[in-house]
């Protein structure tokens, strides 16, 4: 990375004030306090009430989420300079406190991206050799005249040389990319498979499902102190055992937390398929019907592959880009769009 200079006297400076970057950052730092006041809230909600996985994640999951996006957005404008300046010598910005120069033969390359957190639009800088030398986000009235003012004068002054820098932040984008889609296309699978199991399993019990006894081996509270379980080992065909841990209602757990044995319906050939005759809570959330998680495992697999076509052009200098002006999307040269 390359070093800032001690700034030049330059009367063909242009400024760029951006300021307010405290009062907006204590504003995101309020939402994201609330936002985990809303998660901690939802949380206990969904424990009470003893509500299904997508009620949690709606309730407590997206709000901590969001506040995670909150904080890190009001960290990316404490980071933000007050003042940014374009001239014919460099680029100078003013921090609290401190002034950095860079030179145009210092900046080998200048292009517009989203950061990885919060996914804020930002003009990003790289020296000769692709090493990070600033970033300024999209959060001021004069970012766009800015950023193109900028890239402009890098493109004159470098052209060419520019190419290689931009072709390997276009494959390294494009390996990420691909490690990302790869890693949740194996979640895909997996929810696919889950999914399989349990519609495999509910239509066994079915059809070849009988009545019997299993031993009881524990009657326990979950970790939020509420949820009542019971774990129970059914023995099946040629002495084959399964185990299995349900919830059950509290009814069922007063009258039976005693007894060694309870009535069950199991498959002989897998006894680890059973369920309980009586007391057992129905799992009601949408992730646990086999349709809506093959449904939703559709929808993410399709966006994976998206993804992974936007790596291979990414590998090959090209990008989707939505123009922040005109709404239109095109395919433009990597780190060239608006």
């Amino acid at each position: 990375m390359s070093t800032p200079t001690t700034r030049h006297d330059d009367p063909t400076e242009t400024l760029y004030p951006i300021g307010g970057g405290s009062a907006k950052a204590r504003q995101w730092i309020a939402a994201g306090i609330g936002l985990v006041i809303v998660s901690v809230i939802g949380f206990i909600a969904t424990a009470i009430s003893q509500l299904g996985q997508l009620q949690l994640q709606i309730m407590s999951t997206l709000p901590m989420v969001a506040a995670v996006g909150s904080f890190a957005k009001a960290w990316s404008i404490r980071r933000q300079p007050t003042q940014m300046s374009i001239g014919e010598n460099g680029l100078t910005l003013d921090r609290l406190g401190t002034r950095e120069h860079y030179g145009w033969d210092q900046i080998g390359w200048a292009s517009i991206d989203m950061s990885p957190v919060g996914q804020l639009r930002r003009l990003s800088l790289y020296d000769q050799r692709g090493g990070k030398v600033a970033a300024i986000a999209d959060s001021f009235s004069g970012f766009d005249a800015a950023a193109e003012s900028v890239k402009a004068r890098v493109a004159s002054r470098h052209g060419e040389k520019s190419e290689p820098i931009r072709m390997r932040k276009a494959r390294r984008s494009a390996v990420i990319t691909t490690l990302i889609s790869s890693l949740l296309l194996l979640v895909v699978f997996g929810n696919v498979w889950l999914a399989y199991r349990d519609q495999r399993a509910n239509s066994l019990l079915e059809t070849n499902g009988v009545r019997g006894e299993a031993k009881v081996l524990s009657f326990f509270i979950a970790p939020n102190g509420i949820t009542r379980r019971v774990e129970y080992e059914v023995t099946g065909d040629n002495q084959q055992t399964g185990k299995r841990s349900v919830e059950v209602a509290r009814e069922f757990w007063d009258a039976m937390n005693r007894v060694e044995k309870v009535a069950v319906i199991y498959v002989p050939s897998e006894p680890d398929i059973s369920r309980l005759v009586n007391g057992e809570v129905a799992k009601k959330g949408i992730l646990d019907n086999p349709k809506a998680r093959y449904a939703l495992s559709g929808i993410l697999g399709l966006m994976c592959l998206l993804f992974l076509g936007a790596a291979v052009m990414a590998w090959k200098g090209w990008d989707l880009d939505l123009d922040s002006q005109t709404g239109k999307v095109s395919f433009k040269p990597f780190g060239t769009g608006k």
